[in-house]
């Protein structure tokens, strides 16, 4: 009997699990040692809004662990009534990037760095990407092939992050002349192109990763084009403005 379509991605839960991994790692010294107590190694400032962003992302891997194990050991029961957690769980992660992004420019020095206006693209990039992908894999949830791939979309974007961090806390003593994106884009970019080869020859939920790849790759131009701009640097300025940290 053919594999249904959806029950190739049952274990993508295990990936993701190395992934957290990965992100506790890359997160260490920056921010789990200093809450566990140990600040010898890096001064870190660490906020309140910092802490929502990080339970946010933990949680939602969390998720992206839990669903496919339970599609997998035939628990489609219980993999509904925790999906719908995700009706708030989601909104909340789009919430704490927006806020942990205003609470890093809100000053008139962040304000004129242009290394933050950098960051503050890629950080509202994500939010509306990670809101999207999200949003279709919502309404596609009748559709388990085009679900389940819209879904693993929304953890492949936390890997960009977790990789800039890596490269900057676990691989320090290499000399960077240009942004981490410059390496870690590329690297997502052939994790998505790989899915799209591999699902070249599906019929159903086969377009899912190239439209992904897609939206990432003019996401990227339009922030190597964009973020030194009048127009971004006035938006940057307006958004600090806003009353929401």
């Amino acid at each position: 009997m053919k594999t249904p379509d959806y029950l190739k991605f049952r274990n993508s839960g295990f990936y993701f699990i190395a992934l957290l991994a990965l992100a506790i790692t890359a997160f260490w010294q920056p921010y789990f040692s200093h809450v566990l107590g140990n600040f010898s190694s890096y001064t870190a400032d660490i906020s309140n809004y910092k802490h929502f962003h990080v339970i946010m992302s933990v949680s939602w891997l969390a998720m992206l662990i839990t669903q496919p194990i339970l599609i997998r050991s035939n628990r489609r029961s219980l993999h509904r009534n925790l999906g719908k957690l995700s009706y708030l769980l989601a909104p909340l992660v789009v919430v704490s990037i927006v806020l942990l992004a205003h609470s890093q420019i809100v000053t008139l020095a962040e304000q004129s760095d242009a290394r933050r206006h950098f960051i503050l693209f890629i950080q509202l990039g994500f939010a509306l990407f990670f809101a999207l992908l999200y949003g279709m894999a919502m309404f596609k949830r009748r559709d388990s092939s085009i679900h389940a791939r819209y879904m693993l979309c929304t953890g492949i974007l936390l890997i960009e992050p977790i990789l800039v961090r890596v490269f900057k806390f676990n691989l320090s003593s290499i000399s960077w002349t240009v942004p981490y994106q410059f390496v870690t884009w590329p690297m997502v970019d052939l994790l998505l192109l790989v899915l799209v080869v591999s699902d070249r020859r599906q019929h159903i939920g086969g377009r899912v990763f190239q439209y992904a790849l897609s939206v990432f790759v003019v996401f990227q131009l339009l922030h190597l084009t964009t973020t030194a701009t009048p127009a971004w640097i006035n938006f940057s300025a307006w958004f600090a403005s806003l009353p929401l940290t």
